[in-house]
Order: structure tokens, then C-alpha cells, then sequence
């Protein structure tokens, strides 16, 4: 699962800093980043490793369902909708949407083998 992850989020590019300034492999942010070896959250072991307790986080948020803890890796809430999605891109906040096709991706696409970016109906963060 966090190989699918890391597809997902960075398509595997350790190197790689996200519209809103996420990091590394796993696409951290903020506090995520404490405690990164010399200051350098794109570090693969830490990144996946923290990649990985932020993720059992969110499962142990939501009384350990994997799939609203999988969503909530990507920002998602339950009961959040496509227009409050929407809205956030069009008051500025492109890069701070979650991609809403994040869980079709993930569940069909990539945890399958399959190359799961291809694939969606939304593509809502394609123009920012």
C-alpha cells in the first residue's frame, strides 16, 4: 500500500515538491517534516516512514477503516462534495483540493498494478 502511495502522490520521485510544498516520495507537509535527518524530508527512509505513521494515523482516526484513512491521506473529510472541492480552486487554493479521483485511482489503479493516474472521470486538479 505505500508503494501505491508513493506512486500516487509523487510517481515515485523522492526529489519531487508538490504545488503547496509537500515533500518527497509520501508528499509530506508542514509537521510531517519535524525531525527529518539534516532537515531533509525528501529522505527516503524517513520520508516513507513518516509517510507511513501519518497514514496509520488517519486509519486510527476513523476507528480503523482503511478507506476513509486512505481518503484523509489526501485530505478528504467525510461528507465532503465535489462543489466544496471545487470552491477551493476557485478561491486561489488550486493545489489544496483533493483530488477527487484519488480513491478510484488508488483502489483500481495502482493497489491493481495498474497506472492509476490514468484513470478517473474528475481530473480536477489537471489545470492547476
Amino acid at each position: 500500500m505505500l508503494a501505491s502511495i508513493a506512486l500516487q502522490e509523487s510517481t515515485c520521485r523522492p526529489w519531487l515538491v508538490g504545488g503547496i510544498g509537500e515533500q518527497g516520495l509520501m508528499q509530506l507537509l508542514g509537521p510531517n517534516c519535524d525531525g527529518a535527518p539534516n532537515g531533509n524530508c525528501q529522505d527516503v527512509d524517513f520520508n516513507v516512514r513518516r509517510g507511513a505513521e501519518y497514514l496509520r494515523k488517519r486509519i486510527d482516526e476513523h476507528n480503523g477503516s482503511v478507506l476513509a484513512g486512505l481518503g484523509a491521506y489526501n485530505g478528504w473529510r467525510i461528507g465532503v462534495t465535489a462543489g466544496e472541492v471545487y470552491n477551493m480552486k476557485n478561491e486561489g487554493r488550486c493545489w489544496a483540493q483533493p483530488n477527487l479521483d484519488y480513491m478510484h485511482q488508488m483502489l483500481n489503479g495502482w493497489l491493481q498494478g495498474k497506472e492509476g493516474w490514468k484513470m478517473g472521470k474528475w481530473f480536477n486538479r489537471n489545470d492547476c
